[in-house]
């Protein structure tokens, strides 16, 4: 197996001789007794970087790498011994300590990312970006170096993933002391478990007075790190089914296009090439513009003169747009500063290099924009013949050969949305009866505001196709009659406030009140608040009211169901309820 890997072209994802001289002593030492393993453990390794830089399947491995089975058993191995994550954080240890740093990290960054798994045992569905997959929550140090991950279905929310990542911080890296997070992680429970184990969270918010993006210290680390995931296809999603082997794709992962870079300048070490320390990495920011953070930084090095040559994993990671790199050029001739491509065969040392780049350049810029007219064109036309063009299935349908066919089960779903909001008027009242019944959306969550407004805009369900503001009639069957569907949009046509003080109207104060106790003593109970004076402050409430709000909790249930039918008697009134009464159930009114 080595032997022949050795013979063959060599892949950019490859192990160095100096990665592996890092890599060897970590992995798993052979038995003494019986056959000695014929397999050559680099080129396993090798193999599995293929597999998660291309994110081919195992049956696609090249052959030079061996039997397909052959790597992914010691790839399984490897995944129940846990030597991944061990070689990860000693490549992170040395990397800091080459950067001049401690070991140990002392401060991270928390965040997290969704990603779709479409093969996933357990999934969750993220509301907040309409994804059913996996959430990646990870910690990484002030350098965006990967300390923890934490690998969880999308509707765990964000501080409830961080509980376990403090957990685990704790007993692997025992010197963190602060962590930088965004507003998503300023809960209670959180910030308890952090000072239980003797933690700063510190919660780095975005500016109120910023307009459109607005790079914020400390978070713009962690979103460099997702950069450096998703250039792994195998990351761009998350296509494992299990979560160890999710979690070690990761880590097999992470900075290896750093050392491709790194292992090139060596490379070029007897034409006096020497390796600078500082990292230009701008993961998460689009090669469409130079308005990047390391981009600008290494700017400034060019204009200083510290910078002869840059290297690069691909053209494409320096910029994207012809014009930001003519730009670009300038400031490099102007300074003498060339640049290296890692993975293309050129480099604008030469003349021929810099003739090939400005071509590449050219005819990469019109491919683009010939590719999406091409796109855009297809889409359209389309579009007006009625085709579903892919994305997300609605409630009430399936697809069957590329087109939507009805649903027996959900379509009935779909016309009670329409019912109920016609009678209702209200989209709240209309997601509470729909709860009542049990109505859920395809994937099996129950429906909210948002989806109840999103199904009735939707002209797919009354058997049309609308594309940039242009009705067209589809192919699939309509599920909603076209009077039910003029009644509904009738109803909204009415102003949401004018229809919202409509359905208030209707609502006694008493109700109101009883509801809005309630959800005060939910709050209470569910620990948002450590106390009633707290809740009090962060609602700008009178303690007082807030007292004697909350002793409607303490009502009788049947009192209380008497109240909500209109059944209650005739003393029985919210100024009467906001004063002193009995605690025990048999003296109340």
């Amino acid at each position: 197996m080595a032997e022949l890997g050795r013979k063959t072209k060599r892949y950019p994802s490859d192990l160095t001789d100096e990665e592996w001289a890092r890599i060897e002593p970590l992995l798993p030492k052979p038995a003494r007794r019986g056959r000695k393993p014929a397999v050559d453990l680099r080129e396993v390794l090798n193999a599995i970087r293929y597999m998660a830089r291309s994110a081919g399947g195992w049956r696609m491995l090249p052959v030079h790498f061996g039997p397909w089975q052959t790597v992914y058993w010691w790839f399984r191995r490897f995944v129940r011994r846990l030597p991944f994550r061990t070689i990860h954080d000693v490549a992170l240890m040395l990397d800091r300590e080459a950067a001049g740093r401690e070991a140990s990290p002392t401060g991270g960054v928390l965040d997290s990312q969704t990603v779709k798994a479409p093969f996933a045992e357990v999934r969750g569905y993220d509301g907040g970006k309409r994804i059913v997959g996996r959430k990646r929550h990870v910690a990484v140090d002030t350098d965006g170096r990967l300390l923890m991950v934490n690998l969880t279905p999308d509707d765990v929310s964000d501080s409830a993933g961080a509980q376990t990542i403090l957990d685990a911080i704790r007993k692997r890296w025992p010197w963190m002391k602060h962590l930088f997070a965004d507003a998503g992680y300023d809960r209670t429970k959180l910030m308890d478990k952090a000072a239980f184990l003797d933690f700063v969270v510190e919660i780095v918010r975005r500016s109120d007075k910023a307009v459109g993006f607005e790079v914020i210290p400390r978070r713009w680390v962690v979103e460099r790190t997702f950069g450096w995931m998703i250039r792994w296809r195998r990351l761009v999603r998350d296509y494992e089914k299990r979560l160890d082997v999710s979690e070690a794709m990761i880590h097999v992962a992470m900075h290896a296009q750093r050392d491709a870079c790194e292992a090139y300048v060596a490379s070029q070490r007897a034409e006096g090439w020497v390796l600078l320390r500082d990292h230009y990495d701008d993961g998460g920011f689009s090669g469409g513009t130079l308005e990047r953070p390391a981009l600008q930084r290494l700017l400034r090095d060019i204009q200083a003169d510290l910078v002869d040559v840059i290297v690069v994993y691909k053209i494409d990671r320096l910029s994207r747009s012809l014009m930001d790199f003519a730009k670009l050029v300038e400031v490099m001739d102007a300074h003498g500063v060339t640049f290296v491509s890692v993975t293309q065969s050129f480099n604008t040392t030469t003349s021929m290099g810099r003739l090939t780049l400005n071509i590449l350049l050219s005819f990469a810029q019109f491919e683009r924009e010939v590719i999406g007219e091409r796109i855009r064109d297809k889409f359209s036309a389309s579009r007006a013949r009625g085709m579903w063009m892919a994305g997300k299935v609605p409630l009430g349908y399936d697809v069957v050969a590329r087109k939507l066919v009805v649903n027996a089960e959900e379509a009935p779903r779909v016309r009670r949305v329409f019912e109920i909001f016609t009678e209702t008027g209200s989209g709240i009242e209309t997601v509470t009866r729909l709860r009542a019944e049990g109505a859920t959306s395809k994937a099996g969550r129950t429906l909210d505001k948002g989806d109840v407004y999103k199904l009735l805009n939707n002209r797919t369900y009354v058997g049309e196709a609308a594309h940039k503001g242009q009705i067209y009639p589809s192919e699939h069957q309509g599920i909603v009659p076209r009077e039910l569907w003029d009644r509904a949009h009738a109803v909204l046509q009415v102003s949401p406030r004018v229809r919202a003080n409509q359905h208030r109207a209707q609502t006694p104060a008493l109700v109101k009140a009883l509801a809005l106790a309630f959800r005060y003593q939910r709050m209470l109970d569910d620990g948002r608040y450590a106390s009633i004076t707290e809740m009090a402050e962060a609602g700008r409430l009178e303690r007082g009211y807030l007292d004697s709000l909350l002793g409607l909790t303490l009502l009788a249930p049947d009192l209380v169901e008497a109240i909500l039918d209109g059944r209650q008697p005739g003393d029985v009134t919210l100024p009467a309820l906001m004063e002193p009464f009995p605690l025990e159930w048999e003296r109340q009114f």
